[in-house]
């Protein structure tokens, strides 16, 4: 599969990612925090982060002596 087919895809269904049918984002990031372990302190990848349902409970976790670093498929320039 291309990235372009993947960034359209994802670009289909990103207006819903705040929905709350889409809530389970945030219970299944918070999820894979609590099973990943991670201590205060730490620094951490978040690949394909999307929207952050993963990155913004890692940056909770790790407090703010740790560092959580995202990125997804998408490049925005401000």
């Amino acid at each position: 599969m291309s990235k372009s087919i993947i960034e359209n895809l994802f670009d289909s269904v990103a207006c819903q990612y705040a929905e709350n049918s889409c809530s389970y984002f945030q219970y299944f990031g918070k999820r894979l925090v609590d099973q990943a372990k991670v201590s205060l302190g730490e620094n951490v990848l978040d690949v394909a982060t999307g929207k952050g349902a993963v990155l913004f409970p890692l940056a909770d976790v790790v407090g703010c002596k740790g560092k959580v670093t995202g990125i997804d498929i998408r490049t925005v320039s401000i």
